[in-house]
């Protein structure tokens, strides 16, 4: 069986198939491709060392792309915040003046990938505040997973006091969920580019390194071995949203080629007080710097109150 399913009866355009080839390690293709083949062959001979290396090579260690002229501008206007979470500290950045709302990047990403909504934001009168996770930007460690990421979010709230919102992209998303059902209260909700299925970026990670099945089979049962038999459900956010009464608001895109718009009606069809808001030619990362966009999110966050 597959690492993650389609039910038959979901409603039309929600069917989650064709997306099970994306993971950004694809595009690197050969070297994708040679590393796979030498972790099936090691699984011939230790299947649970094979499993192990999938954590360590890529499931666990995100990309970290290089900073862009301009996001480095928009970082430069804002205040530093030392966070501390564990045994490191997080680099954290805070723009304008009102109601606090934390941004959340996804995998691979960084607060310098929120930065430009972060200016746009805080020029609706809110205070903005975005950050490094572990692993991820300027972070000195280099492995993390979604436990440590939900962890990391839940110290920066700490840190910032007054929270009212959260914005959170893509596999940040799965943080931000996770940390409200462990109790963090919010206002305000904002999923941009989610994923419905935590399932569904394993999958995708089996397709772009040509991982045998058995192989994928024994990295999941680690996963569930590490952090619980449910994990694969308990992370994804379709189930994560169930009953959330919190409102907030869903932002797409139509031609999103990493997790396509199936994910976000999935979602909205099991969080009833979610507001949906599709785009169109922006892609999955693009969409975090279009004014547009970031109109569209601080309408929604209108009328935070300026304290808890």
């Amino acid at each position: 069986m597959d690492a993650w399913s389609t039910a038959m009866d979901v409603a039309p355009g929600t069917d989650l198939t064709k997306d099970a080839r994306y993971l950004p390690v694809a595009r690197a293709n050969g070297v994708a491709r040679l590393l796979g083949l030498g972790l099936n062959t090691i699984s011939l001979v230790s299947p649970r060392r094979a499993a192990a290396l999938v954590n360590d090579l890529v499931w666990c260690r995100p990309r970290r792309p290089p900073r862009k002229p301009d996001d480095a501008a928009a970082l430069a206007q804002a205040e530093r915040i030392d966070v501390v979470a564990g045994e490191q500290v997080l680099r954290a950045y805070a723009w304008g003046r009102g109601p606090t709302v934390v941004l959340v990047h996804g995998w691979g990403g960084s607060a310098s990938q929120m930065s430009r909504m972060a200016v746009q934001l805080a020029a609706r009168g809110l205070r903005v505040v975005a950050y490094d996770a572990p692993a991820h930007g300027d972070s000195s460690v280099k492995l993390t997973d979604f436990p440590t990421m939900t962890s990391a979010l839940q110290r920066v709230v700490e840190r910032v006091g007054g929270v009212q919102a959260v914005v959170a992209h893509s596999a940040g998303c799965v943080a931000l969920l996770r940390a409200m059902r462990s109790g963090l209260r919010l206002q305000r909700v904002v999923l941009v580019s989610a994923f419905a299925q935590l399932a569904l970026p394993l999958a995708s990670l089996g397709f772009a390194l040509g991982l045998s099945p058995r192989l994928q089979a024994h990295h999941i049962a680690s996963l569930r071995q590490r952090f619980g038999s449910d994990f694969l459900e308990t992370y994804s956010p379709e189930e994560l949203v169930r009953d959330l009464a919190t409102g907030g608001l869903i932002v797409h895109d139509n031609g999103d080629r990493e997790f396509g718009v199936a994910n976000a009606l999935r979602i909205a069809s099991q969080w009833p007080g979610a507001e949906l808001f599709l785009t169109d030619g922006l892609g999955h990362y693009r969409i975090l710097k279009d004014e547009s966009v970031a109109r569209r999110i601080g309408d929604s966050l209108a009328g935070l109150p300026a304290h808890p």
